[in-house]
């Protein structure tokens, strides 16, 4: 869309034309985060969530109902601000010189957008060491229930093979909560880095599979059982050039109504624009354009996720 030509003293055409490019720019995108994080609408600036150890699960009724008294969990996330900003000098509206602050005002919108990207995978990089409601980091080896039972969601030495995939989707299975009955966990999603998409290909879609039996040399192509078994999401973020490590994958159930990860927004990103007639404009000869948001990032259920490291 070409920028408008600004008379003197008339910005607003300028106005709608920037607003119609972020908003353009901010629908052009299709982020990752929703894919294995719940968005959490937050109403204050700190928003508590209690968690259970254990499955809400029916009884045969026999005699009066019996209301139970689940053990919960504290957890609370405190929303953060968030800013970008462009700075357009007057002169460039004078001079008809707009064009040159197109790209970064779509670049505003595609970011804005993405914002919740970076949250979540923030957390999900962070996941060994940032703890969870139960004190422990989210992905760790002794996850201690209530009731003295354990979960180990972390998984090393475990490079993302046909045989670990599944190891690890079938320890997932076997989590048991407080009461010592199945959490249901029905690993559906497998997230790797760029360089473990072909590995995630092959175990995942594959026909069949090489296997060596024995002492014999030569592999045996067999019927991959496991094809189809959860979908894959390749994520640029958890590349070793990004901060992540290029044979670290994960293994996540998300047919839950909580993901494993929470994305909790109070304030969705807010493109805001300072006019010539502001006194901003007026002392510094520029006008502001600018994207304000409020949230953060944390976690869900550790028993929907593990993390396998080489």
């Amino acid at each position: 869309m070409a920028l408008p030509v600004i008379g003197a003293g008339d910005m607003s055409a300028a106005e709608v034309a920037f607003n119609a490019r972020f908003m353009s720019a901010y629908k052009s995108v299709t982020p990752l985060w929703n894919r294995i994080a719940s968005l959490m609408p937050s109403n204050n600036r700190t928003q508590n969530y209690p968690i259970h150890g254990k499955l809400a699960k029916l009884r045969k009724w026999e005699g009066e109902r019996i209301a139970h008294s689940a053990k919960a969990y504290s957890y609370s996330l405190t929303n953060e601000k968030y800013e970008l900003t462009l700075r357009v000098p007057l002169e460039d509206f004078e001079d008809d010189q707009l064009g040159i602050h197109a790209a970064t005002i779509d670049d505003m919108g595609q970011q804005s957008a993405l914002w919740p990207d970076d949250l979540v995978f923030a957390a999900l990089l962070a996941g060994s060491t940032d703890t969870t409601y139960d004190s422990k980091a989210f992905f760790a080896n002794d996850h201690a229930l209530k009731s003295g039972r354990t979960i180990d969601n972390l998984f090393a030495s475990t490079a993302l093979t046909h045989d670990n995939y599944s190891a690890v989707r079938t320890a997932m299975m076997e989590y048991a909560g407080e009461d010592g009955e199945s959490l249901r966990v029905m690993p559906n999603l497998l997230v790797v880095p760029p360089a473990l998409e072909k590995t995630g290909l092959e175990i995942l879609t594959s026909r069949t599979v090489s296997k060596v039996f024995g002492s014999n040399t030569a592999a045996t192509a067999i019927d991959n059982i496991y094809a189809g078994s959860a979908t894959l999401l390749v994520a640029p973020q958890l590349a070793t050039s990004a901060g992540g490590s290029d044979t670290t994958w994960y293994m996540m159930d998300t047919s839950r109504a909580v993901k494993p990860l929470i994305f909790q927004q109070r304030s969705a990103p807010l493109f805001q624009q300072l006019t010539r007639d502001s006194d901003h404009a007026f002392l510094e000869d520029e006008v502001l354009y600018g994207v304000r948001a409020r949230g953060t990032s944390g976690y869900g259920p550790f028993w929907l996720a593990a993390k396998c490291t080489a």
